[in-house]
């Protein structure tokens, strides 16, 4: 056991060491899918920069989205305790806020002049006291309209219906189209990262047939390829890092300028964009290790 032991360290030892032998004697192949693996995952940061931002911006959206339930113009503050007792027993509500009638005259007099004149002329104010409220999952929108119809005191449910409905439909189509988007992006980087290892290693194919031919294992010779395709990874994964943080934070500090872009809120710099280096080095390191193998397979079949 201690032998076997001591035999896979030497293994793993002298298979690092070709690896980087390897990388400096063939110079060029090594270049080509070092620029092609940052290439690629440079394309893959910027589309699910994209996607992940999208999603986020959508997020951000569903919360502003509410509906306003107005109460009976009669109503007592006992009974408006009531319903909102039974608010908040309703499970798929996430905030609510009372807003009075003066309120509501208040938000409408600072808008127009003419309603300020109109409701000066009335004795009572006219308007009705209400809640707004959040949800927690829009989907449940419908379920959550009819229960809230269902409590005695509240006579008017507003959420704006067909502009509700539109507004979910593009949610749900936006995020059936990013999750294709993202599992599409995902296959291509693999399939052009393994394609050119392959012919990197398809142009050394007799190097592996001679070390095949002096009795080397099938594990001996893949290897040195693999952890070639992890340093290969590992450093491609850095230019696109570099590059994604740089125009990223200067992106940030770009839409800070603009007054009209204040309204979609993008992720936070800290810590998503170490959170995507981190992911950008594990799939760097993934891939290049897992095409390498995939692609020195066929070499080793006898």
């Amino acid at each position: 056991m201690r032998d076997f032991g001591l035999k896979g360290i030497i293994i793993l030892k002298n298979s690092i060491r070709d690896a980087f032998k390897s990388l400096t004697r063939n110079l060029s192949l090594s270049f080509a899918c070092f620029f092609c693996m940052a290439i690629t995952l440079s394309m893959f940061a910027i589309a699910i920069i994209i996607i992940l931002n999208v999603q986020y911006v959508i997020l951000n959206l569903e919360k502003e989205i509410d509906i306003t339930v107005y109460l009976d113009s009669n109503i007592s503050v006992e009974k408006r305790d009531d319903i909102l007792k039974e608010i908040k027993n309703i499970s798929n509500i996430e905030s609510y806020t009372f807003v009075s009638k003066d309120t509501w005259k208040n938000l409408i007099v600072e808008e127009s002049a003419f309603f300020e004149d109109t409701l000066e002329i009335l004795e009572e104010n006219p308007l009705l006291d209400s809640f707004d409220i959040c949800l927690k999952d829009l989907k449940l929108l419908d379920d959550t309209v009819l229960e809230l119809g269902k409590i005695d005191g509240i006579v008017k449910i507003d959420y704006g219906q067909e502009f509700m409905a539109n507004i979910l439909y593009v949610i749900d189509a936006v995020k059936r189209f990013i999750f294709i988007i993202a599992f599409i992006l995902l296959m291509a980087t693999f399939l052009l990262i393994y394609n050119t290892i392959r012919l990197a290693i398809f142009a050394r194919r007799d190097e592996i047939e001679i070390m095949r031919f002096v009795g080397s294992s099938n594990l001996a010779i893949r290897l040195p390829f693999i952890f070639e395709g992890m340093i290969v990874g590992f450093f491609s994964s850095l230019i696109p890092i570099i590059i994604i943080m740089y125009f990223y934070l200067l992106f940030q500090e770009k839409i800070s300028n603009y007054q009209f872009l204040q309204i979609f809120s993008f992720i936070p710099p800290i810590p998503f964009l170490l959170y995507l280096a981190f992911v950008l080095v594990f799939m760097g390191i993934f891939l290049g290790s897992i095409s390498s193998y995939w692609a020195v397979r066929r070499y080793l079949k006898i």
